[in-house]
């Protein structure tokens, strides 16, 4: 190691201190920038350079670097994103929130070259805005930004650990392999960018037709289930009864744990659950007015009307016991709940019949 490399190591070890303080700060900046604009990632990791991480480095680039400022990765931030277009909204932001030095940045995906393949990311050399260092030591200090997708993270981490991080080193027998593989994860990139576009454009449409009570031919899933309890006028009126009337609260909830139970009872599009939520709502009313007395309630879930809106369906149709208690075992593996929770029920079917 030569004597500009040991002052370099040695300024580090000094100043190391003031390394992680600004790790702290581009971290919880940036954590900040992507909460506030909705948008979501799957890791943001941080770092600052080990000492002998340091000396490695300047043994293996001797008299490359005239100062520690000429180092730009001394501290970095990782964003691995779900979707690739996601790297380009971050983008944005770190472009408007740092100092970013667009000579030493790349973006990766633009530089490969047609036939190539290979490692994709997009790296940002940044430094912070004279307002935002907390003093003067900070302000000449570059830090790095690398962000990925999901797969392209998958590649780089499996060709980092076949120790192959460039193309010119990869044995003629397996470069084929190497580029199909490459070729595979760029595909499923854009092919899961296209799904998430179509589960939205799905949404958009499902939203639509509920909310112009235009649904009856709607399949039920975890998307149109949910548009319904948000919605659909009638569901949202008998809400409205309820906190009125009731003075209830109601949170509504995710109800994808329903789908089963409304399978149990063909409920197939939202057409059907409109049907049987208009069929059974004078009874639901009543066993919902029930409960609240019973347990002095004054709050509840959407999920709870929907589970006392099964339990009305079961009621008003006369279900056999054999059959009440098939349904309550698709929450249940408590014999003992279901056979009381059965008893209740029948109590309650022969109440009716007997009237």
């Amino acid at each position: 190691m030569n004597s500009s490399d040991r002052a370099i190591l040695t300024d580090f070890k000094i100043k190391r201190n003031t390394y992680l303080e600004l790790e702290d700060i581009v971290y919880n900046k940036i954590s900040r920038i992507i909460k506030d604009n909705n948008i979501f990632v799957m890791e943001i990791s941080h770092r600052t350079k080990e000492v002998n991480s340091l000396e490695g480095k300047l043994h293996r680039k001797s008299g490359k670097y005239k100062s520690i400022y000429d180092i730009t990765d001394l501290v970095g931030i990782r964003i691995i994103c779900y979707f690739s277009d996601t790297i380009d909204a971050i983008s944005k932001e770190i472009e408007k929130a740092f100092v970013v030095d667009l000579d030493n940045s790349v973006d990766k995906r633009k530089t490969l070259g047609i036939s190539e393949f290979g490692y994709i990311s997009v790296h940002y050399i940044c430094s912070l805005f004279e307002e935002d260092c907390p003093n003067d030591n900070f302000k000449d200090i570059k830090f790095e930004f690398q962000l990925r997708s999901v797969l392209q993270h998958a590649w780089a981490e499996i060709e980092h650990d076949l120790g192959y991080k460039t193309s010119y080193g990869i044995p003629q027998a397996i470069r084929r392999d190497f580029s199909r593989v490459a070729g595979l994860l760029e595909i499923a990139d854009r092919e899961f960018l296209e799904l998430r576009n179509s589960v939205h454009a799905y949404e958009d449409m499902v939203n639509t037709k509920i909310t112009t009570n235009n649904g009856d031919d709607i399949s039920l899933d975890r998307v149109s289930l949910n548009s319904y309890i948000h919605l659909n006028t009638d569901f949202n009126k008998f809400v409205e009864r309820l906190k009125t009337e009731l003075s209830v609260t109601i949170e509504f909830i995710n109800p994808d744990s329903y789908l089963e139970q409304f399978a149990f009872f063909g409920i197939e599009t939202i057409g059907d659950l409109c049907k049987m939520f208009e069929d059974n709502k004078e009874l639901l009313y009543k066993i919902i007015h029930n409960q609240i007395a019973s347990y002095e309630l004054d709050i509840m879930t959407s999920n709870m009307i929907l589970r006392y809106l099964c339990r009305a369906e079961l009621i008003n149709k006369g279900y056999s016991k054999p059959l009440i208690e098939r349904f309550l075992g698709i929450t249940t593996a408590d014999q003992a709940k279901i056979a009381r929770r059965t008893e209740q029920i029948l109590a309650v079917i022969n109440e009716n019949l007997s009237e």
